[in-house]
């Protein structure tokens, strides 16, 4: 029964527009909680806002921090809201569930001189090539992950100086490109068709794995840890360290974060603004320059 509540509550989110990574996303916690409520002898049409409590000290003694069990709750609610609106649940207080305080995560960026040395890394053989295109575009464009990988040998034009994105829900947004990016286009797209060409494989990826296939988020991942073991920056590293890397960066030298927002493809503008106090350094350093009795 639970089970196929839960099928339907995904084909509701595809036909919100919800990525397939989002779903499993919610799927994976939703399947911890249905797990707990057979634990216990319930069904999630029995569950009542003390029951998800109940849940949600259960995750906590597991030792889960107040970010986890409010991604747990969210994920809950939603699913109780999707069970109310279809009129498999009667709302008896789960939806005005408040979250718990979640711990305020420090936004880990890059160094202007750690990119540059990352952009020198590797040889002059084609993955060696793909790594560092791939790194320049993260940097210069804020991409997610998803939205990297998802990008075909058409998306960028080398005569153009933007490059259109569908993120998140399907909302599109529009992208500066660089002249780094456009300069360095036509060498790359050269080298990935040798590569095929060698490979024997048709692909329509912009970026390929080594077996001439589409380059997929783990992929990325795996490049991205290969990249920071040689550096040896001494800190952790993601591919999403780059987005917050362009975000930071622009902030830092005066950006609107309004802007910032717009290019981030954040539908709330309080997401964006975990970046601002990164400026702090900024501030003081102008502040410093230009107050008369600094």
């Amino acid at each position: 029964m639970d089970s196929d509540i839960l099928a339907s509550f995904s084909d509701y989110l595809r036909s919100r527009k919800r990525s397939e990574n989002t779903i499993l996303a919610y799927g994976k916690d939703l399947g911890f909680y249905t797990g707990y409520l057979s634990s216990i002898g319930k069904s999630v049409t029995d569950a009542t806002a003390f029951t998800v409590r109940a849940y949600l000290s259960h995750v906590k003694n597991k030792g889960c921090s107040n970010r986890t069990m409010a991604r747990h709750l969210s994920a809950i609610k939603k699913f109780y809201f999707f069970l109310v609106r279809s009129g498999r649940f009667t709302d008896n207080g789960i939806l005005d569930m408040r979250s718990p305080r979640t711990e305020k995560n420090i936004v880990t960026f890059l160094e202007p001189d750690e990119i540059e040395r990352m952009l020198s890394l590797g040889g002059n053989d084609f993955l060696s090539l793909r790594n560092r295109y791939m790194i320049l575009l993260f940097y210069a464009s804020g991409l997610r992950v998803s939205e990297l990988c998802s990008l075909t040998v058409d998306a960028i034009d080398a005569s153009s100086d933007m490059i259109r994105i569908t993120g998140k829900g399907d909302k599109v947004r529009e992208i500066p490109l660089l002249p780094a990016i456009t300069r360095t286009l036509p060498d790359y797209l050269a080298g990935r068709t040798r590569y095929l060409t060698a490979s024997g494989r048709i692909c329509e990826a912009l970026f390929i794995n080594k077996n001439g296939t589409p380059l997929g988020q783990r992929g990325v991942r795996h490049i991205m840890k290969i990249l920071i073991r040689r550096l040896a920056i001494g800190r952790k590293i993601s591919p999403h360290t780059l987005r917050h890397t362009f975000a930071t960066h622009l902030i830092n030298n005066g950006a609107d974060i309004r802007a910032v927002q717009e290019l981030l493809g954040h539908s709330s503008l309080s997401t964006t603004q975990r970046y601002t106090h990164v400026t702090n350094r900024r501030i003081i350093e102008v502040y410093n320059r230009a107050h008369p009795h600094a």
